[in-house]
């Protein structure tokens, strides 16, 4: 395009990253190069963890949701399993309606999130949540910054794993506020065996390098031999990550065979999902609901910021002149 456009003046894309864009040829040739923002990292964070929660609400079984409820005295729920179940719920007939529906509501708060902290930090099924071993895969921005979130919420174990990090490839662990003091650098195999959820955060919101075009799904971190090393009852959750990270297909098998036991995914404004819909069909599969109308709504957001730098950017040039 640039040889066939010598009087090109400005690149614009709606994409936040330029690996699409031969940047420093436009900066030999004079052109302006207009990306979109980037989104905050904190605001991924926050999506992250609300991805975390949402996944674990829709693949709790009825066990779960009944040894949350704190129907007796709270020294008699670690006892509670299949086998008094139905003593347990016969028992909590006898008590009031309308405590049972206020231990409900409660409850339910636990997976609302809203500016960064669950609705009901106190409840059963929170402190159940912070219980978990955390697991974060990419020493990113990202990565670090939900860590920095899960420790704040009150979650003590995470651990961060990168094949580059294990590789020293001059890859340097953040020092200072908000690094090692809220995780542990562990190897990619230790991650994958001990953690409880997993989140993919390999993606840096804050880097120009886009990872994304690569599709030589032999290189993914979540393949097959990964997904046999995690624990049955381990979740995987991605907000923001590279597609060449995960084999979808190996994901599709692992959840349809019980090798894990679900995953929260996310396609709202990025690239598609592979496999979207047979992985759609599994009840262990959660996506991040999204409406159309939202997703136009984003679109139009964005078209409408990049046509007012466009223009900004046309005019300027033209401004100076006038003064000169």
């Amino acid at each position: 395009m640039l040889c066939i456009c010598p009087s090109l003046q400005v690149v614009a894309t709606t994409a936040s990253s330029t690996g699409h864009i031969d940047v420093a040829e436009c900066q030999a040739r004079g052109v302006q190069v207009l990306t979109c923002p980037h989104q905050p990292t904190e605001n991924l964070a926050d999506l992250t963890v609300a991805l975390v929660l949402l996944t674990i609400k829709e693949t709790q079984t009825d066990e779960e949701r009944l040894m949350n409820f704190n129907l007796l005295a709270p020294d008699v729920i670690p006892s509670m399993n299949a086998n008094n179940a139905l003593e347990i719920l016969t028992n909590a007939r006898t008590q009031s309606r309308p405590r049972l529906i206020k231990q409900m509501s409660e409850e339910r708060l636990a997976f609302q999130w809203n500016r960064g902290k669950p609705g009901n930090a106190n409840s059963p099924t929170w402190r159940n949540i912070v219980k978990k071993k955390f697991g974060i895969y990419g020493l990113t921005a990202l990565g670090i910054s939900v860590a920095q979130l899960l420790n704040s919420l009150g979650v003590s174990d995470v651990m961060i794993a990168d094949r580059s990090w294990e590789m020293e490839t001059h890859v340097e662990v953040p020092v200072g506020s908000g690094s090692t003091s809220h995780f542990k650098m562990v190897t990619t195999d230790e991650l994958l065996e001990k953690s409880d959820v997993i989140c993919v955060c390999d993606f840096d919101p804050l880097s120009d390098k886009d990872i994304e075009e690569s599709n030589d799904d032999s290189q993914a971190v979540f393949s097959k031999e990964a997904f046999e090393k995690m624990n049955s009852r381990a979740i995987l959750v991605t907000s923001r990550s590279h597609q060449a990270a995960i084999n979808y297909v190996d994901l599709y098998a692992a959840l349809r065979d019980g090798k894990i036991r679900a995953a929260g995914l996310n396609d709202c404004n990025q690239k598609p999902v592979p496999l979207k819909a047979p992985l759609h069909g599994l009840q262990n599969c959660v996506f991040l609901p999204q409406t159309q109308e939202a997703v136009y709504d984003m679109r139009h957001k964005v078209s409408v910021l990049i046509a007012e730098n466009l223009t900004h950017a046309l005019v300027l040039p033209q401004e100076k002149t006038c003064h000169v």
